[in-house]
């Protein structure tokens, strides 16, 4: 039963027995795993806000062979999102939703360090003091882009004209963005800001994209409504932090 040790971000935790906590949680080295934490849920324990949801750890445990839940031994904090998420109530769902995304979307034990990363890059950012809205958007791009469902933002998926002004996109049928003149009677648009939002998500790092961004609320809620959409029919499932965030 080694001692394995790794810096990992805090998915979910929920409680075990009296006094236990179980933990979700995603490494860098082995993936995402659940442990029990013991005595987690004690006024004294030495885990303390540590198991905080997004709260960025150097943690050790151990493993046992065919266990689903390893033993955490010890968390120590090395960037918490607590007084962040004090800050007001939208950047509190909008968290939750964060760890939402890649609580489902994650599979146990695979390794994607470009998923810690994004993770980090993220959480950075509203450490910082930046709104919600653009990093939680960065966030659903490069997951869909990363789970190898994102559309193509730059070509009509019928025939392969350039999307410039708007694009169409009807989420019944699961096809890619269509240019005006090929799209379903019945689709949902995507404006041409968002449009040249997303094509420079893929090339732009975070912290650039906020310097040029204003508004990122209303301006984009079109992408952010069509990313969502994309990761609940991959999921088949609903984001549960998705209803109160519409309503923050």
């Amino acid at each position: 039963m080694p001692l394995r040790e790794a810096d990992a971000i805090i998915l979910r935790s929920y409680p075990l027995k009296e006094s236990d906590k179980i933990v979700s949680f995603y490494t860098r080295e082995y993936g995402k795993l659940r442990g029990v934490c013991r005595g987690a849920r004690r006024p004294k324990s030495g885990f303390g806000g540590a198991l905080e949801p997004l709260t960025h750890v150097r943690m050790q445990f151990f493993e046992r062979p065919n266990r689903d839940l390893c033993t955490v031994d010890r968390c120590d904090v090395v960037a918490s999102m607590l007084e962040t998420a004090s800050r007001d109530y939208t950047i509190s769902v909008g968290l939750s939703y964060i760890a939402e995304i890649a609580e489902k979307l994650l599979p146990e034990r695979e390794v994607q360090d470009a998923v810690f990363r994004l993770m980090l890059v993220v959480m950075a950012a509203l450490r910082d003091g930046a709104p919600i809205w653009l990093p939680l958007l960065y966030d659903q791009y490069w997951n869909v882009r990363l789970a190898g469902f994102l559309p193509d933002f730059s070509y009509c998926a019928a025939c392969g004209a350039a999307l410039v002004e708007m694009a169409g996109y009807h989420p019944a049928t699961g096809e890619g963005l269509m240019c005006p003149d090929c799209q379903h009677p019945a689709s949902s648009h995507l404006g041409a800001t968002s449009l040249r939002l997303a094509q420079a998500m893929a090339r732009t790092p975070l912290p650039q994209l906020l310097t040029s961004a204003e508004n990122a609320r209303e301006a984009f809620a079109d992408l952010r409504g069509l990313l969502h959409e994309r990761l609940e029919a991959h999921l088949e499932h609903p984001l549960q932090s998705w209803r109160l965030l519409l309503q923050a």
